[in-house]
């Protein structure tokens, strides 16, 4: 399980780590990823989720459909309630998170 955080500066979302070296803009959540986002949120400027890669209790569904080989991405489904979105495209942000690899699926939960 990780304990991510994301904040929303100036209508665009981010996330938030600590030891990144890379520019920030490379952190900015976009593609459906800054939607789910806002929904997490309730419309706030800050969420933290836990995220796991094992199914769990009242959790989203987030499920890799196909990598982008191009940008070390990836498109995502996203299994949520209606009004979420359905897609979501996951930068190479994502390989640094998990050493490297593009999960296949994560199961997402809002936490304070």
């Amino acid at each position: 399980m990780k304990k991510l955080s994301f904040k929303k500066e100036s209508g665009s979302w981010y996330i938030h780590l600590k030891f990144w070296l890379g520019p920030k803009s490379a952190l900015e959540m976009v593609q459906g990823a800054d939607k789910l986002l806002d929904k997490l949120s309730h419309h706030s400027n800050e969420v933290k989720l836990k995220v796991y890669e094992t199914p769990q209790d009242d959790s989203l569904k987030i499920s890799l459909i196909t990598p982008n080989k191009l940008t070390n991405g990836g498109n995502y489904k996203i299994e949520g309630p209606q009004g979420f979105p359905k897609k979501m495209w996951l930068c190479n942000v994502t390989r640094y998170v998990y050493l490297g690899r593009m999960p296949k699926e994560l199961y997402i939960k809002v936490y304070q």
